[in-house]
């Protein structure tokens, strides 16, 4: 085993534990497969047997429940339901029967004996229900029915505790069959697993005692004060032995390579440190046009900002200057609404004038004819006066009409009245009249007035909508000045932050070169203590 490689002792050590598995896998299919056999069993005829015999004894007890209730009530329906659940006995034994043959002797009985009981109780309960009953008769059926039933009962009852007993007895050989089983595959591991650890601690001695063999040696050669001409030794053909004579060419090829190291060390570090020297007077100068350019940067941004807020304003200004502009066009709109409605409204009054003045002339008509019909009242109150007066005259003949007279004068009296108060109130329209023809004229002129004011307003608007579009042209043009002005502040900005970003990054990859400087003189530096450490 000592010139076996180290991959084959431990395929030795899977073999062995994959035959380990093989054979607990083998004995635990062959105890499964065998409780699986009695499971089976015991689920197509055992349990079956076992449930079928506590229906059939359940089935008997109903059966007699059934008898007893028809006679007790003599009810013919019991009868034909007793006579039913005979039947199911009956086919409940034949089951029983097929399922367990070796028992098809004692059922084949039980179910005659069964069969006799329930003709003898039909029959008893038939006599009750015909009323057909022989007490002499009915009492030896009654001994021979009881004598029956005790007996099945009791078969039954023994059939039932048998179907129980088997049952049991198959779940404890399962049981005991798991148990064996168990055991079994305990003790057949327990073996294979002391086989299998003694050979791998064989094997993982023999690879133990390989590598101390080489640690030891690896241990001498660290301690050797740097001696590169010491080889390990070479005592196998495995792995460990290979990988001794791999360390041995490792250490002839390090040991020519610290031979031409000790040579390079010097050179690299004048050099080392001459790069150093260059960086600190590089980052020196980049470090001032840093600062000079945060500067530049600093100045380009206020002015940025300064003309921004100048472009700010202009825009402020021409927004104020449309707004203005729509403002006053709006104004003109307007006045030119109020001139035209001022000279409407001039029309209209005039045409108010006019029917007013129509209305006046109306009014001296209608004096005209109440002075006729005031007239025309006094005339009949004359009149009246006179007929009264007649009448007097004619005494009793005259007496209806001086009744009517005196009604005729009271009349022309009240229209006097009405006409006098007609004549007031058309009076006081006539003035109202005049002096409503004054206002109108007035109103006229007032009017006219207006339209003047408010056309010379729309002018004035108009000129300074004019004035206004003006500076708002100004103010784009400043605008797009200013805008201008800000691109090209923001491009001057933008370069200088490039070149600050650049300085910066300048700068880190100054500050990395200078770390790579003092690595490389730190790296210089170790490189001669330690070729100085190694004899070659």
């Amino acid at each position: 085993m000592r010139n076996l490689s180290i991959i084959v002792k431990i395929w030795l050590v899977i073999a062995l534990a994959v035959v380990a598995f093989s054979a607990v896998v083998t004995v635990s299919i062959l105890f499964t497969l065998k409780n699986n056999d009695a499971t089976q069993k015991m689920q197509d005829f055992m349990y079956e047997t076992a449930k079928l015999s506590s229906q059939v004894r359940t089935n008997f007890v109903s059966l007699d429940e059934f008898f007893t209730q028809s006679v007790t009530l003599s009810d013919p329906d019991l009868l034909a339901t007793a006579k039913q659940n005979q039947l199911r006995i009956s086919e409940t034994l034949v089951r029983l029967k097929t399922l367990n043959p070796e028992w098809a002797d004692s059922l084949q009985q039980l179910s005659q004996e069964t069969n006799n009981y329930a003709n003898l109780s039909s029959d008893i309960a038939q006599r009750f229900i015909d009323g057909d009953v022989d007490f002499d008769v009915i009492k030896k059926q009654v001994e021979t029915k009881t004598s029956l039933y005790e007996s099945l009962s009791a078969d039954f009852l023994k059939f039932e505790q048998q179907a129980d007993q088997r049952f049991a007895k198959a779940i404890s050989d399962v049981s005991d069959n798991s148990e064996r089983a168990l055991k079994v595959i305990l003790l057949l591991g327990g073996v294979l697993l002391l086989l299998t650890a003694g050979l791998g601690h064989i094997i993982a001695n023999r690879i133990s005692q390989s590598a101390k063999t080489l640690g030891s040696s690896l241990a001498e050669l660290a301690s050797g004060k740097g001696n590169l001409a010491s080889r390990l030794p070479v005592n196998s053909d495995d792995e460990l032995g290979k990988v001794a004579i791999e360390f041995n060419s490792f250490i002839s090829m390090l040991q020519d390579s610290f031979n031409e190291l000790a040579h390079a060390v010097d050179p690299l570090t004048k050099s080392s440190r001459n790069l150093a020297s260059g960086m600190k007077d590089l980052q020196l100068m980049t470090n001032e046009q840093s600062l000079d350019s945060e500067t530049v940067s600093q100045s380009m941004a206020e002015m940025q900002m300064s003309v921004r807020d100048i472009s700010q304003s202009a825009n402020d200004a021409a927004i104020s200057a449309e707004k203005a502009s729509q403002l006053a066009k709006h104004g003109f709109d307007k006045t030119t609404h109020a001139v035209d409605f001022s000279e409407g409204l001039s029309t209209e009054i005039s045409q108010a004038q006019a029917v007013i003045t129509e209305l006046a002339e109306k009014t001296k008509n209608v004096t005209q004819i109440l002075s006729s019909i005031n007239a025309i009242a006094d005339q009949t109150n004359l009149l009246a006066l006179n007929a009264a007066i007649e009448a007097a005259r004619a005494g009793d003949h005259g007496r209806g009409f001086s009744v009517v007279a005196d009604e005729v004068r009271n009349l022309s009296t009240k229209t006097a009245q009405s006409v006098i108060q007609v004549q007031n109130v058309v009076g006081e329209l006539t003035q109202n009249v005049s002096q409503a023809v004054s206002i109108m004229q007035q109103a006229v002129k007032n009017a006219a007035h207006s339209a003047t004011l408010a056309a010379d307003a729309g002018v004035s608007i108009e000129q300074i909508s004019g004035e206004v579009q003006q500076i708002s042209l100004l103010n784009a043009q400043i605008a797009t000045a200013t805008e201008e002005q800000t691109m090209v502040a923001e491009q001057i900005v933008s370069n200088t932050n490039k070149m600050i970003t650049s300085f910066v990054n300048s700068k880190t990859v100054q500050s990395d070169v200078n770390g790579i400087a003092s690595e490389l003189k730190a790296l210089s530096e170790s490189l001669a203590r330690i070729s100085s450490k190694f004899e070659t």
